[in-house]
């Protein structure tokens, strides 16, 4: 490729990187000279704070019937109160990309703060009382979540590099880990439930819970479960304490980190010629431009980040029939599960979503990340195919499928993150978009999965699944075309310079 008579290559016939100030196959400056020890330690840090979020997540559904009952109010009401960490996730998310770009050195701070709102709102939910009090602690959880997801996703990748992938999913291992501890840790302490029918004996609570939950899910259809009222006085206190002390253990273990770091010194003297307005504005430029992160190539960045944010929106969307509807199909079609065989249908749908994210660590080695960017959205579309068209035509097949389904959606954001660190430069704010892309597919997502539901039934939720998983398919493979393309060009170092110093 030639432009003003010049060969647009480097001197070594190579062609530079997206953004030759970085390589996306380095380490990152912030941790240049820190040992492999002190990586490896951050790193399973970091896994125990995805842990916290997975046991904390985790802990709502089987502990709804006894925080209404705590509360005094319906589940409509309760329900309604727990809706404050959507907007907590995607309030921090906008703000956690600027927060971590802008203080870099204050890395494990932010950490720290997150599980400290993680761990101080669950303590003290079951102590609130009051709905709108219970709003603002949901809120802090999802901010807590928001800033440990965004940093934790861009640590990994500032440490690792280009072998960012296998940590990524390791530490995302964490959360699926932790939705499978809670409700062990919880179930002792759950108040019997019983009928206001007259029926005074108990029930298994972790059954129930998941009845609750199907009932506002299907927008408070009434359902068998939801008369029910508590036989006995709940202690979900304890377990929420312990949930909340955890989280502000891992608080303590990013504190130390920070302390520990040989670099903190060497940065705290480090002084700048400008200031900090003149150098604030420039962060804010920066981040806000997509071209920061191509090379100074604005219509590039605008069409990888644009393609990126859909794809993450389009995945969270076509997960949603799997996450909130699994029960209420199983028990409310004419597969007619029982609702223990249902609740254990739902254990084990989660133990293999953690499998799904353990199995891509064995085909990194040995299968190019392009490659499973562009194959499990294929997979993922062709089983939900299979669980619409078979899976609802028995128990056995609805078994099979749900759990296949599992195993394919779960490393789908992971993968998505590290296939865009071969590509563009990865910071905080790529990071924090990953967040913003599935929390929006999530809020936009589920009130009309309920519509579907409610007015259409099962089979047509599933049809928008697979549609969504069709339109992922094609936002993959128009991702990969169009960053294979860029990658191609050839620029020379001089047009790169140029270009960012009109990003600048």
């Amino acid at each position: 490729m030639v432009r003003d008579g010049k060969n647009m290559e480097g001197d070594n016939g190579k062609s530079p990187s997206l953004h030759p100030e970085e390589k996306v196959n380095e380490t990152s400056r912030s941790y240049q000279g820190l040992s492999k020890t002190f990586l490896v330690m951050k790193t399973i840090v970091i896994t125990l704070a995805m842990g916290c979020e997975g046991l904390i997540h985790g802990m709502v559904n089987p502990t709804l019937v006894d925080l209404a009952s705590l509360y005094q109010v319906d589940y409509e009401k309760i329900s309604d109160g727990l809706t404050g960490r959507s907007v907590g996730l995607f309030t921090a998310a906008v703000a956690g990309g600027y927060l971590y770009a802008r203080f870099p050195d204050k890395q494990d701070i932010l950490f720290a703060l997150s599980m400290f709102l993680l761990g101080a709102s669950t303590a003290l939910i079951p102590w609130a009382n009051a709905v709108p009090l219970l709003d603002v602690l949901t809120f802090l959880q999802g901010l807590g979540y928001a800033l440990t997801v965004t940093g934790g996703n861009l640590a990994c990748i500032e440490m690792w590099g280009k072998s960012a992938i296998i940590p990524l999913h390791i530490t995302h291992v964490g959360v699926g880990a932790g939705e499978t501890v809670a409700p062990l840790l919880v179930e002792p302490f759950l108040a019997p439930l019983c009928s206001q029918y007259g029926n005074t004996t108990p029930v298994d609570m972790t059954t129930a819970a998941y009845e609750i939950l199907r009932d506002y899910e299907l927008l408070n259809e009434k359902k068998r479960g939801a008369n029910s009222t508590l036989c006995g006085p709940t202690r979900i206190q304890i377990p929420y304490a312990v949930a909340g002390g955890i989280s502000c253990t891992v608080m303590v273990s990013f504190l130390v980190l920070y302390l520990s770091n040989p670099k903190r010194a060497v940065a705290q003297k480090r002084t700048t010629t400008e200031s900090n307005d003149v150098h604030c504005k420039r962060s804010v430029k920066a981040i806000l431009n997509p071209a920061s992160y191509t090379g100074g190539r604005l219509c590039f960045g605008v069409q990888f980040l644009a393609l990126y944010f859909f794809l993450l929106f389009a995945y969270e969307v076509a997960r949603i029939p799997l996450n909130s509807f699994l029960y209420a199909i199983a028990v409310e079609t004419d597969l007619q599960f029982t609702e223990p065989t249902a609740t254990l249908l739902l254990t084990v749908f989660g133990a293999a979503y953690a499998l799904g994210k353990v199995v891509p660590l064995f085909l990194y080695p040995c299968v190019s990340i392009q490659a499973i960017f562009v194959v499990e959205p294929i997979l993922v579309l062709t089983f939900l195919l299979l669980l619409t068209f078979l899976g609802l035509q028995s128990q056995s097949m609805y078994w099979v499928f749900t759990c296949i389904c599992a195993v394919a959606t779960a490393p789908l954001f992971s993968t998505a993150l590290s296939w865009v660190n071969e590509y563009i430069k990865v910071g905080a704010a790529i990071s924090a978009l990953s967040t913003i892309g599935y929390s929006l597919g999530g809020i936009a997502g589920q009130p009309l999965a309920g519509y579907v539901y409610q007015f259409y039934g099962a089979p047509p939720l599933l049809y928008m699944a697979s549609g969504c998983a069709a339109l992922s398919m094609v936002l993959v493979i128009t991702l990969q075309a169009v960053a294979t393309c860029n990658s191609n060009c050839t620029w020379s170092q001089n047009d790169v310079a140029s270009k960012e110093s009109l990003i600048n």
